[in-house]
């Protein structure tokens, strides 16, 4: 199946553009939509009973997916990012999602009249230390009896420990938050594997002087496994190929990364005792006990970040890989 050409966007800030309202939206446990508090975007309408992910850019849906199981999982998630498609733009938009019974509200952060509790209590926080410090040096500016304002200023100070014990408490949520958002941000919702966006992080930071094997995977006739089997059969084969590549290739350094629905990237140290040729065929193999028409095709590029060529080039690589992989896809359907 050619692969459609990639189009253009023109990329939107969500926390500046004034066509912004906020987002409030009211959803099921699925993602469908319930109610409808606030459009996006002038002249955007979202539907009621229509799946909020319809109005997704491909790659923020199992993002969403992914925020709408952890909500489910801990009754809340915050800061995931999605890309919204609106006209020929695709407007980014930071969400706050929430779960009350059957309901969950989502929430964008540029929403003024909706804000996130654990920020509301960092900010109260912040000012009650500063208005103790204030009665604190009031106090001591006061001609008041000595005994009553060592008795005050300690009842402050205590105060002022207590505050601060508290901020420190908020402060290190923030933080656990932040780092749990980040890996969210970083994995497959499905297999558990980095996603696309890792890859790029990853590439940025390669060794110095060293090879690597840039693998692109795509599967052949996957359809059939979902149409046979159903999509749980599907997601399992995706889960058990993954961790048979991971096995193949933790010795030589190596990371698979998903890219989107069959299709995964590979990156390898480039060694002698790995043989691409052997590992796919053994994957292969595997393959085929599933459905005796699954199997996948691949290319294979070489990349080295040195002294001379500081920065991969890796859209190009990925472009060169890709016309491989689709020239055995093409090969492999003729045989």
């Amino acid at each position: 199946m050619p692969r459609m050409p990639k189009r253009h966007w023109k990329w939107v800030n969500a926390l500046s553009t004034k066509q912004l309202k906020g987002l409030a939206i009211i959803l099921d446990t699925h993602g469908y939509i319930k109610e409808i508090r606030h459009n996006t975007i002038d002249g955007f309408m979202f539907e009621h009973n229509t799946n909020i992910i319809n109005y997704l850019e491909k790659s923020s849906m199992e993002r969403f997916l992914g925020f709408l199981k952890e909500t489910l999982d801990q009754q809340y998630s915050f800061g995931g990012e999605v890309a919204f498609i609106y006209d020929d733009m695709l407007i980014k938009v930071s969400l706050v999602m929430m779960q009350f019974g059957e309901n969950i509200i989502c929430m964008s952060l540029n929403e003024d009249e909706h804000t996130v509790n654990i920020l509301n209590e960092v900010i109260r926080i912040n000012i009650e230390q500063n208005n103790q410090l204030r009665k604190a040096y009031a106090f001591s500016a006061q001609g008041i009896p000595r005994d009553l304002s060592i008795e005050k200023m300690t009842l402050l100070n205590s105060e002022l420990v207590n505050t601060q014990r508290e901020l420190a408490q908020k402060n290190i949520e923030l933080e656990r938050l932040n780092a749990k958002l980040k890996n969210i941000g970083e994995q497959d919702y499905l297999t558990k594997v980095p996603n696309r966006r890792k890859f790029f992080d990853d590439v940025r930071n390669i060794t110095f002087d060293v090879s690597y094997m840039l693998i692109m995977i795509d599967f052949n006739n996957f359809k059939m496994v979902n149409d046979k089997f159903g999509h749980d059969k599907g997601d399992e084969t995706l889960i058990e190929f993954t961790k048979l590549v991971t096995n193949k290739i933790n010795e030589h350094g190596g990371q698979i990364y998903r890219f989107g629905g069959d299709e995964f990237v590979i990156l390898v140290q480039l060694h002698e005792s790995f043989n691409i040729d052997d590992c796919m065929k053994t994957l292969n193999d595997h393959l085929r006990t599933i459905h005796p028409k699954l199997s996948i095709a691949y290319g294979v590029v070489t990349i080295t970040r040195s002294e001379e060529i500081p920065v991969v080039d890796i859209e190009t690589a990925l472009q060169e890989v890709d016309k491989l992989m689709y020239r055995n896809k093409y090969s492999t359907k003729k045989t």
